[in-house]
């Protein structure tokens, strides 16, 4: 059998929505329905989910389709009613185009129950590369975080390698990086601890990114801090960081 249908992710379709909307408009209602379900950076408002996507990211689930086809399938689709959209004037939300769907319009088709925000978390977690650890000690951290974004920063995180008990942690940038010192750092090294099985004695914050790979901060077992480029608002205090 070729090797493109034995690896290659298979796309979703409801014989339903191609029957009644045709299957450019079948394809984008389920990857739009998919997104609300599980993508990380869905956020409810007043009881309704909503995702941004550019036409771009459409286009990389739905490669087969041009951006002029989708742009015009989805500008149809809200003509319809049958997808929302919106432009969140708040400054919480990101600058781009924000979707839904108008689950009223489908009256006579069954719409499973979205997921909740902890179930997109995970599934988003399971769908990523990421050490297979890094989902267990997510689960504990999350419970202390009720802001969307700070658990996002969380998902974007990974366990880069276990050396003897050092744990190397990355994150996308300082400000990341910053915030994990500030607010999560000793619930995120329990969790370490507690999923590894072992007390661990230095966590090291590594910025893996194109001009920073490497930068990290770290932290022995009993507290005392030792950043290798100093974030600006760590302070000292009798020669022991903060």
């Amino acid at each position: 059998m070729h090797r493109l249908i034995i690896n290659e992710a298979s796309l979703d379709l409801l014989p339903t929505l191609a029957q009644e909307h045709g299957v450019k408009w079948a394809l984008i209602l389920q990857h739009l329905k998919d997104c609300l379900d599980t993508d990380a950076q869905a956020v409810q408002v007043e009881g309704q989910v909503w995702i941004r996507k550019a036409y771009e990211e459409w286009q990389e689930k739905l490669p087969f389709l041009s951006i002029e086809t989708i742009k015009r399938s989805i500008n149809s689709l809200e003509e319809k009613n049958i997808i929302l959209s919106s432009r969140m004037k708040n400054r919480k939300f990101a600058q781009g185009k924000w979707y839904t769907i108008n689950l009223n319009y489908f009256d006579g088709i069954q719409i499973t129950p979205r997921k909740s925000q902890e179930d997109r978390y995970k599934t988003w977690l399971e769908n990523e590369e990421k050490h297979p650890l890094w989902g267990e000690v997510c689960k504990s951290v999350f419970e202390q975080l009720e802001d969307a974004t700070e658990k996002k920063w969380l998902c974007d995180m990974d366990i880069v390698s276990l050396t003897g008990s050092s744990v190397h942690v990355s994150v996308p940038n300082h400000i990341v990086k910053n915030w994990v010192i500030r607010k999560i750092y000793d619930p995120l090294f329990q969790s370490l601890e507690a999923t590894l099985g072992y007390p661990i004695e230095k966590l090291h914050l590594e910025i893996h990114s194109p001009d920073n790979f490497g930068d990290s901060f770290s932290s022995n077992r009993e507290g005392e801090t030792r950043p290798t480029s100093s974030p600006s608002h760590i302070k000292k205090s009798n020669g022991v960081s903060a």
